[in-house]
């Protein structure tokens, strides 16, 4: 038995000699794949079955480009208890799957949820994971969720999911990431995926101006008719390119350039819609991607809103109207990758000592977002019976609004939060100033 596995890697390695020539052997493969799981509490058995470029994963067998798993070759190793799939080139471990924990998830499904151990730990167990797979550099992290998939709540449901961003020379790419599953009651680690699909690119350098994208991209909403576009947000990012947006609504099929990846802007255009069951507003989101370097659009995806409502179909409130019956409002200000501060840089009430709060109220009503902007600030309206309402506020055009909903504020507010974003800049100079001069 053993030497017909032996053959059947052997055909395998020959049959894709063409494709790629491997940089592990089958024995190198088994060993790798062996440490990680005693590194990580698994114990392995049985004789091995070694796959060499996995079909679902490498994206030579995969010329469409825009779905592949891997980017490089990848070796699968299969044992009695675990599957363990090996990036070729650098021996990274890119996959993992248990097949006792599949009986534990079963099991699980029989007994309610409990108490979930710590975010902290759970990132710990997650980290450990990642160290003793190789992936020490080129990640950042991205976030961590507790969830819960059931109803009536499960344990087998209940998980902490961990994300890690791939980055390359400082650069995060757009789509690629490492997911890490951990039990959320026992803080057992379950298994993670690598989804890297394109190669590094070949150059990160960003020569085109901000200024220059955002007329690229506006360029192209009115070319498509799109109207009431909010910017969500916009970073630059590492991305596939493909012409989805040339062939968007012609029916075409998108078509990607496999094996390339560029760095991009990349806008999220936040458009109002409307429910197709009711009528109650909504947003879809537009993505694009415009090219860092010669500006031009190279992608993108579209976010349809899908969930059904609640059936009560809602009328969205003219912003004039909020701001006039608000007993307060509360300024919140975008900070670094488009996170909100946690506390308002300003409260303006009828009790504050300025006169900023009644000039707000004398927002005038428009039909649209105006020309594409970032949202940098967040205003919150709080009114009589304590309902809150949060609203986007664009100090370069002066709108302030969501949705099909907005308004231009007068002269004098849009001058003060200008002013805010001055002594911002002062204070962060200073503050570099200072440090650069500390002993």
């Amino acid at each position: 038995m053993i030497i017909k596995l032996f053959v059947l890697v052997l055909f395998t390695i020959f049959s894709v000699a063409a494709m790629a020539d491997p940089n592990l052997n089958p024995n190198q493969a088994i060993q790798i794949a062996s440490n990680f799981c005693t590194a990580i509490g698994t114990t392995v058995t049985g004789t091995p079955t070694v796959v060499y470029l996995v079909p679902d994963e490498t994206g030579t067998l995969n010329p469409g480009g825009a779905f592949n798993g891997y980017y490089l070759p990848v070796w699968q190793v299969t044992f009695n208890e675990a599957e363990v799939r090996l990036d070729d080139v650098s021996g990274k471990v890119v996959g993992y799957s248990n097949f006792e924990n599949r009986v534990l998830w079963t099991n699980l499904y029989n007994q309610p949820a409990g108490q979930a151990i710590t975010q902290q730990a759970a990132m710990s167990t997650a980290a450990a994971v990642l160290q003793s797979a190789g992936w020490t550099t080129d990640l950042v992290f991205e976030g961590v969720t507790l969830q819960q998939y059931d109803r009536p709540p499960s344990a087998a449901a209940h998980s902490w999911f961990l994300v890690w961003r791939r980055t390359y020379q400082g650069i995060p790419f757009y789509d690629a990431c490492i997911n890490v599953d951990v039990q959320a009651e026992s803080g057992q680690f379950m298994g993670f995926s690598v989804a890297f699909g394109i190669p590094n690119p070949l150059s990160t350098a960003v020569t085109l101006d901000r200024s220059q994208a955002d007329s690229v991209v506006n360029a192209m909403i009115v070319s498509q008719g799109i109207q009431n576009a909010v910017l969500a947000s916009v970073d630059i990012s590492i991305v596939q390119p493909s012409n989805y947006w040339q062939v968007m609504h012609t029916g075409a099929e998108v078509v990607y350039q496999t094996g390339v990846a560029r760095a991009a802007y990349v806008y999220a255009l936040s458009v109002p819609t409307t429910r197709f069951d009711d009528g109650s507003p909504d947003t879809n989101t537009y993505i694009m991607y415009v090219d860092a370097q010669n500006g031009a659009i190279i992608g993108g995806e579209f976010d349809q809103i899908m969930a059904l409502s609640d059936g009560k179909k809602t009328v969205q409130t003219p912003v004039t109207q909020l701001l006039e019956s608000a007993t307060e409002v509360r300024l919140f200000k975008r900070g670094l990758r488009g996170v909100w501060s946690k506390t308002p840089v300003a409260v303006l009430n009828a009790e504050s000592k300025h006169d900023y709060f009644r000039l707000l109220k004398k927002t005038t009503h428009c039909k649209n977002a105006g020309p594409l902007a970032l949202a940098s600030y967040k205003i919150v309206v709080i009114g009589k019976a304590k309902a809150h309402h949060e609203l986007q506020y664009m100090p370069s055009t002066g709108r302030i609004g969501s949705g099909h909903a907005w308004g231009v504020v007068v002269d004098q507010f849009k001058s003060w939060v200008q002013s805010l974003d001055e002594q911002a800049k002062k204070k962060k100079v200073a503050s570099t100033g200072a440090s650069a001069h500390s002993p």
